[in-house]
């Protein structure tokens, strides 16, 4: 992605909160600053390797109750599309006060 296209308040450099539970991400420019903080490390598998595919990753996770980098940990991009994997699809099941643990 070229600078041109880039919203102009994501080049803001307005302080990030953090608390006790990690970054809290308050806006779409704060979302787009840490993705591209993400991609900077290479720690992102094929792709996620840009900063739009981490950012709408975030943002499915979010949709779901997951945390930003709960999301990163748990969704795979498989033929084009994010998919749940791992235990967080569970997880999400467990938390939704309709699971029936007792089967």
């Amino acid at each position: 992605m070229t600078d041109e296209k880039v919203p102009a308040q994501a080049h803001e450099k307005a302080p990030m909160v953090v608390s006790k539970r990690g970054i809290v991400l308050r806006n779409l420019a704060e979302l787009y600053r840490f993705a591209q903080y993400v991609c900077a490390t290479g720690w992102m598998p094929k792709g996620m390797d840009r900063p739009e595919a981490v950012l709408v990753a975030i943002e499915y996770g979010l949709e779901l109750g997951l945390r930003p980098m709960q999301a990163l940990q748990n969704i795979a991009v498989i033929n084009g599309r994010p998919t749940l994997y791992g235990d967080a699809m569970l997880s999400i099941c467990m938390q939704s006060g309709v699971f029936d643990h007792s089967v």
